[in-house]
């Protein structure tokens, strides 16, 4: 992208203000010298140049983690699919109606997990691409949800509906414009009660919160079950799985990931902590709409 820098002979700052939301990437005020015009450019130049590395950077990384990381995780739900469909073709003329209906539900089962990793993985390098963009970065945080409450109490219910959680939820949200977009919002909290509901039993408690403080928007999720250590927490990024082997969790990580990239995107903060043995609470901090 080539550099735009303003040459103008106005001077007001509105005018400088107005130049800059115009576009432009410097503002040089007449009279200058050809030195400060070549100075002005090269210092553009060198800008861009330092924004295309960082994203090259990002870009090869993420390049890398998931060339390392989706083969093996797509083996998961296509195997239960293959295998269900296999037994199916197999042993399908010796099968009862509630055996066919069971393994079909398997295959949907798979299915469905395997949508939504992909779909995980898309967004994933989405946000990546968005973060060194500043344009979109910025048309990102124009968005906003006027009815948060409805909106994640619509969420919430759906999921844990389908766990069959109801009992365990308990659900207390303020009522407040957040600048989000209602999509992204809708995403955060099913990863956010997704992690609740895979790392605590049924019957052990889940509290969520959604209220206003310091100007912010604080929702905060609370499970019961197992603590997530310091050094988990650190480890808190794209393709990151806590102890998948000891706990057979299906999925790739992301889920946390997203809802960190969301969360700086949109200029907020996200604090993950067991303030005792067995419990986790994940709070995140949004802008309020203005």
């Amino acid at each position: 992208m080539i550099p735009f820098i303003f040459l103008t002979s106005k001077a007001d700052k509105l005018d400088l203000r107005k130049g800059m939301e115009m576009g432009a990437d410097d503002y040089l005020i007449k009279p200058f010298t050809p030195k400060e015009l070549l100075k002005a450019i090269a210092t553009q130049l060198e800008k861009k140049a330092s924004v295309q590395k960082f994203s090259q950077q990002k870009l090869d990384e993420l390049r890398n983690n998931i060339t390392h990381s989706l083969p093996h995780e797509l083996r998961t739900p296509l195997n239960g699919i293959l295998a269900s469909t296999e037994l199916l073709l197999d042993e399908l003329d010796s099968m009862e109606t509630n055996e066919i209906r069971e393994i079909v539900e398997q295959i949907s089962l798979s299915g469905k997990r395997l949508y939504r990793l992909t779909m995980n993985f898309l967004l994933y390098a989405e946000l990546e691409l968005i973060a060194t963009d500043p344009k979109k970065i910025a048309s990102l945080r124009q968005d906003k949800t006027r009815s948060s409450q409805i909106v994640i109490t619509e969420k919430v219910m759906s999921q844990v509906q389908e766990e069959k959680r109801e009992a365990d939820l308990f659900l207390n949200l303020q009522n407040v414009a957040i600048a989000m977009a209602e999509m992204r919002v809708e995403k955060l909290v099913e990863e956010l009660v997704d992690n609740a509901m895979k790392f605590s039993a049924i019957g052990q408690p889940i509290e969520i919160n959604g209220f206003v403080k310091d100007n912010q928007f604080v929702l905060s999720v609370k499970n019961s079950g197992r603590e997530i250590t310091p050094q988990q927490i650190a480890q808190i990024g794209a393709h990151v799985q806590f102890e998948r082997k000891l706990y057979e969790q299906q999925g790739s990580g992301l889920g946390l990931a997203i809802v960190q990239k969301l969360i700086e995107l949109h200029q907020g903060q996200l604090i993950i902590e067991s303030p005792s043995n067995q419990q986790t609470v994940v709070t995140v901090y949004l802008p309020l709409s203005a």
